[in-house]
């Protein structure tokens, strides 16, 4: 028993220590979450309720970025999911890597999903998966990792953040960490183009009122993403039975 224990518990360091680079680029993440939240009106108990929560900073900043344009709150509740669709796509992608694993442990992980905890998993995953006892371990102390500096950035933003002159801005450490956490997965096809389409998308919506722009790009960058990867799985599967035809036909005849 106690034999078993140990990989998982050194997965789950090893996890935390994969992705400890990253929190750096979190901490202003969540300042700025916290602290936004209370400019908008929001008590630092309802900040940090929302983000326990609703545990997706881009949702968050966007929902809050909303509420400040007293935006109908139709439109804030639809932002949130839309921006949040991605993590559908993450989830079915991690989900082949925690095949056997109970209920309870794929609650949690479901819970824990973010950019940066998908990133760098199955970053890591790609170049060296674990053994399947332990794949689940490393993810949870990455997420896990991530999930205590988030709310720990969060509650400080938001019971100290109003005290901070709003000339100080965090805000471009955002776009930084993202851009970080984005370029290790340029090398697939598919994330290319939903970073391209969602990204020139973006630029031409702008201007439409209440970030409805930005809903925009999340939807044309992500069905961008699924029409190349199942054309590539389409392509990949009719290429393997040509393969296999030509292998069952002596000297390659038809």
């Amino acid at each position: 028993m106690r034999g078993d224990k140990a990989p998982a518990w050194r997965a789950f360091f090893v996890g935390a220590r994969t992705i400890s680079p990253f929190l750096v680029g979190i901490v202003p993440f969540a300042l700025v979450t916290g602290a936004t939240a209370v400019r908008v009106g929001m008590t630092p108990s309802q900040a940090v309720g929302m983000s326990l929560f609703m545990f997706a900073g881009t949702a968050q900043l966007a929902a809050i970025e909303l509420m400040k344009q007293a935006a109908p709150m139709g439109v804030v509740v639809l932002t949130a999911i839309v921006v949040n669709v991605r993590l559908v796509i993450y989830s079915i992608s991690a989900g082949t890597y925690f095949d056997g694993e109970n209920v309870p442990r794929k609650l949690l992980a479901a819970y824990l999903l973010t950019d940066e905890s998908y990133a760098v998993t199955f970053t890591r995953f790609r170049e060296e998966t674990p053994q399947v006892g332990q794949r689940i371990w490393f993810y949870i102390g990455a997420a896990g990792a991530q999930w205590i500096t988030w709310q720990a950035g969060t509650l400080t933003g938001a019971v100290f953040g109003a005290n901070i002159p709003e000339i100080i801005s965090l805000d471009f450490i955002i776009p930084l960490t993202f851009l970080a956490l984005l370029m290790p997965l340029l090398t697939d096809r598919a994330f290319r183009v939903t970073a391209i389409v969602a990204a020139v998308v973006s630029i031409l919506g702008a201007n439409i009122p209440f970030n409805l722009g930005f809903i925009v790009a999340v939807i044309g960058g992500i069905s961008a993403g699924v029409i190349i990867s199942s054309r590539t799985k389409s392509s990949s599967s009719r290429l393997g039975l040509t393969k296999d035809r030509d292998a069952d036909t002596p000297n390659g005849e038809r």
